[in-house]
């Protein structure tokens, strides 16, 4: 969840409407206005965004930043303009996944495209002074489970989205329709299930429509079903992923050779058994960590059979871009 910063507060009506700049998106939403850079870029590098000007401001100038924000655990929304040309990165460190619009108040059903910040990748993004946004953040870590659960397999490499696409996509218009509506409503509070529903819609979306690094996985027709050993060495894994069980001992379960049981594995489920294996662990010691299970780091990763804790923090980091001990904090500050 994003955090709980110091200087939101609710919008007050003469320093805006004397700035001379539109009403915010998101009228219901806290408000933060500020004039100064600084601010705004402290602000900024709390959601782990990276805020710079295209050009220097004079000292005489006003840099004027305007943004709502609501949040919940698993989904953001934010309207938000700058006063000048600015360069905003969802950096690749940034657990997250960031989707932004353009905001025309004229034209609120225009067709427009959806800029996608999947995580491990650097998204810098152009803004003008004159350019109207609307954004949604998505939970990297609920977006994986999600997905893992959309197609019947834990993810094996962090999902990526394409950034952005020559014309607009049945999910570029789905996005943009979704972000004018919330911008509109009364109230647009989300409840645990509304933002779920919002998350997991979205997602969906993005997963039929958007290229992404796991396209050909999610076209690929399902007629044939699982064969039967890999089902079993699949429940067993889940069931005692703790162990790390290797090849011989899903073998056995499964009752086939490991020659056998690994050509099916690259062929089900894209990897190795022992690969699959290190997943669900790593996968189960970080929603230890992000639910509260476990209170250290190191309790999770020796819960799930990981002794060497320096090589623990690095697959885990590769897996999740971000290291164990910031997902742990995440957990604490919700």
């Amino acid at each position: 969840m994003g955090p709980n910063i110091h200087f939101w507060q609710k919008k007050w009506a003469s320093p805006i409407s004397e700035s001379g700049y539109p009403d915010p998106m998101f009228d219901a939403f806290p408000f933060f206005y500020s004039e100064d850079f600084e601010t705004a870029k402290a602000m900024h590098d709390a959601f782990r965004l990276q805020l710079r000007l295209t050009q220097r401001v004079h000292f005489s100038e006003r840099m004027v930043t305007r943004a709502n924000v609501m949040e919940t655990p698993m989904v953001g929304l934010y309207g938000y303009s700058y006063s000048h040309d600015v360069v905003l990165n969802a950096a690749s460190e940034n657990p997250d996944f960031w989707l932004s619009v353009r905001y025309d108040q004229a034209l609120p059903s225009q067709s427009t495209i959806c800029r996608a910040a999947s995580p491990g990748d650097d998204d810098p993004m152009d803004l003008s002074g004159t350019s109207n946004m609307l954004g949604m953040r998505l939970d990297g870590g609920a977006v994986t489970s999600f997905i893992a659960c959309y197609i019947g397999e834990p993810l094996l490499r962090p999902i990526r989205f394409e950034p952005d696409t020559v014309r607009p996509t049945a999910a570029d218009a789905f996005v943009s329709a979704r972000l004018f509506a919330l911008s509109k409503a009364a109230r647009p509070e989300l409840t645990v299930l509304d933002e779920q529903k919002l998350m997991e819609s979205t997602i969906e979306v993005l997963l039929l429509h958007r290229r992404h690094n796991y396209s050909a996985f999610i076209r690929k027709p399902t007629k044939r079903p699982t064969p039967r050993d890999v089902k079993r060495a699949v429940d067993y894994i889940h069931a005692y992923a703790e162990t790390n069980p290797g090849l011989a001992k899903l073998a056995e379960i499964a009752e086939v050779p490991g020659r056998t049981l690994s050509a099916h594995f690259a062929d089900f489920v894209g990897a190795s058994p022992v690969a699959y294996v290190k997943r669900v662990r790593l996968q189960n010691a970080r929603t230890a960590l992000l639910n509260g299970e476990a209170l250290s780091v190191a309790s999770a990763a020796r819960t799930q059979g990981f002794h060497h804790m320096g090589r623990f923090s690095a697959d885990f980091t590769q897996a999740f871009h971000e290291p164990p001990r910031r997902t742990l904090g995440r957990s604490a500050s919700r």
